[in-house]
């Protein structure tokens, strides 16, 4: 299994490891666990104090329509929500990046972050799900085996 550093924090408090290669050879089952526990670590979403403090970075980076306190926490509650759901690097990664981005002076819609944060997980959910296959066929050959397919393609997925 190949890895590579993606994002250390400059006080070392956060750092994720991408799973950029994988390769059964030796030990199989071993090196399929190992390269399971490495996906899921890699995986692992930030916390949503870092999420915040990422979108309060983005918000004063980029113009946004005119909106009330209240309506400025209701989204920034709803973004933190749903930005949970995705890797800790591909959400520090999207949000840090966004300015630099054509039109990234504005702020982005839901549906943009959205693209942007599947893609860049999508090595990850199809390498998990296809370490999940081999797995489950070396413990029961006979058995039945899941879809590896994703059920949420990115646009470069899709047929």
């Amino acid at each position: 299994m190949e890895t590579t550093l993606i994002y250390p924090d400059s006080r070392g408090a956060y750092c994720a490891t991408l799973v950029t290669a994988l390769s059964l050879r030796a030990s199989p089952d071993a090196d399929a666990k190992g390269a399971l526990a490495a996906i899921d670590r890699a995986s692992a979403p930030a916390c949503r104090a870092e999420i915040v403090k990422a979108l309060t970075r983005l918000r004063l980076r980029t113009k946004a329509r005119r909106e009330t306190t209240e309506d400025m926490a209701a989204a920034f509650a709803l973004y933190a929500e749903d930005l949970a759901a995705f890797p800790a690097d591909a959400v520090h990664e999207t949000l840090e990046g966004w300015p630099r981005r054509e039109n990234g002076m504005w702020w982005p819609s839901w549906n943009e972050l959205d693209t942007v944060l599947r893609a860049k997980a999508s090595f990850r959910r199809r390498a998990r799900a296809a370490l999940e296959v081999f797995m489950a066929e070396r413990a029961d050959p006979d058995r039945p085996q899941p879809s590896t397919t994703d059920p949420n393609p990115t646009e470069q997925e899709r047929p």
